[in-house]
């Protein structure tokens, strides 16, 4: 055998096609990294988190029919009524699915991320327009709170999904070491 790395890379390059028992043991180690089965403790925070989104967007729907508020008010419910229903349907298929996906985890925390933006914005605007109340200073204090509890939780997913990223790169490169030692005995 060459130590030429040229070599080592052309036989690479080379390699035939990968065993179908190597194929199939790697895609069961990758569907299991990328949608983890879900037992009920792994399941119990989704659940609750679908109940709190579904009570928080009952709420806004009945904000919005019954109260009577400025429009930049609305139109924060609004957007944390589309962020919070948005958010549900993951949450949801996962349930359904039995399995959890950091992909959903991604989708969940951008939406309640961008509803948090928009909710933070209206507020701001609310804010400006009766600078002289107090409670204006609260609201968007409350909102910039909201926010920067979103953001946190939304980095906090995104360096999970790096993370597995990077296991399933390694995981591909294990796998074509081993194919390329597989090869390399036959020779």
């Amino acid at each position: 055998m060459s130590d030429k790395p040229v070599d080592l890379v052309q036989r690479l390059i080379n390699a035939e096609e990968i065993s179908p028992a190597l194929r199939r043991s790697y895609q069961a180690e990758l569907d299991a990294m990328l949608a983890e089965p879900l037992t009920p403790r792994k399941a119990a925070p989704g659940v609750f988190l679908l109940v709190i989104l579904t009570l928080g967007c009952a709420t806004l729907v009945r904000n919005l029919l019954v109260v009577d508020a400025k429009p930049a008010v609305q139109v924060g419910w609004l957007a944390l009524l589309v962020g919070f229903a948005a958010a549900c349907f993951p949450i949801a298929r996962d349930l359904w699915q039995k399995k959890h996906s950091k992909k959903s985890l991604i989708a969940v925390t951008t939406y309640i991320t961008t509803a948090a933006v928009l909710l933070t914005a209206m507020a701001m605007i609310r804010g400006m327009s009766a600078a002289s109340e107090p409670a204006s200073t609260f609201h968007v204090l409350f909102a910039l709170v909201f926010l920067v509890i979103c953001q946190f939780w939304s980095l906090d997913s995104r360096m999970a999904a790096a993370e597995l990223a990077t296991r399933e790169q390694m995981l591909r490169l294990e796998y074509r070491l081993a194919e390329l030692g597989d090869q390399i005995k036959r020779e």
